[in-house]
């Protein structure tokens, strides 16, 4: 996972926020299934991990002959819940995610970028399971819009609102349109010396993190999935969740606006 904390809107002191402009996070996941019985390939050692070519096959073993280790800002071992050092959903926000809903109420845009072949575990990740907890976007979201409440409290005036595409086949599809109605959408994007902008999706406000859990999974329902070897229901496209934060008045009377 990646994050992009972009220009801010208004000068803002980054002291208490990390100076990176990118980090890039590594998480292994345990084995499933199929994967029972086989020997792992992939060792961490603080912040890099390294190939195990002991255990690989005489191909590979060629293949990845002198390669590694390889380091990240932030590594992550999610595959054996009974080490000292497991990361679950939650370690893993605080970690990835919480620096950027603190740089986000500073002015920041940031980005959140979750990246992996089909089975690694994006969607335990971004999202999470029942038996995992929450995922990432969910607890941002809460954590979003519980500081909104907050800052309302205070006298400022917030507002939320989310939009939901999919990047698919060269295509952008709006998530919250109807798919038979995709063909009389026009969404468009336009390259600005400030950045990439999108033109025509529908936005919609919210409030809650439930009403934006409910957005997600109406917009998850349109998705273009296909069935591959790792996974029955592989999403086919890219999806991109974006939440718009808006705010003016309050005691420093302020206004700021992110993404």
């Amino acid at each position: 996972a990646e994050f992009f904390p972009g220009l801010p809107q208004q000068p803002t002191a980054m002291s208490d926020t990390e100076s990176a402009s990118i980090k890039v996070g590594m998480r292994m996941r345990p084995l499933v299934k199929h994967e029972k019985g086989q020997q792992p390939c992939m060792s961490i050692s603080g912040q890099q991990i390294d190939i195990i070519h002991a255990n690989l096959s005489a191909e590979d073993q060629e293949q990845y002959e002198g390669q590694g280790p390889f380091a990240f800002d932030i590594v992550m071992d999610s595959s054996d819940k009974s080490s000292p050092d497991f990361v679950d959903n939650n370690k893993c926000y605080e970690l990835m995610g919480k620096p950027l809903v603190e740089q986000v109420w500073q002015g920041y845009n940031a980005c959140l970028f979750c990246y992996g072949q089909t089975g690694t575990g994006k969607t335990a990740t971004m999202m999470g399971y029942d038996d995992l907890g929450p995922g990432l976007l969910p607890r941002m979201l809460g954590d979003m819009c519980a500081k909104a409440d907050e800052m309302r409290k205070q006298g400022c005036k917030v507002t939320l609102t989310v939009s939901m595409l999919e990047v698919y086949n060269d295509d952008i599809n709006d998530l919250l349109v109807e798919r038979d109605k995709w063909s009389k959408v026009n969404v468009k994007t336009r390259v600005l010396p400030s950045g990439v902008i999108v033109q025509g999706a529908c936005e919609r406000q919210v409030s809650t993190a439930d009403e934006c859990i409910k957005i997600m999974d109406e917009g998850t329902e349109r998705k273009t999935i296909a069935a591959t070897k790792m996974n029955p229901q592989s999403s086919r496209g890219h999806t991109v969740f974006k939440l718009t934060v808006e705010k003016s008045g309050g005691a420093d009377a302020r206004k700021l606006k992110s993404e």
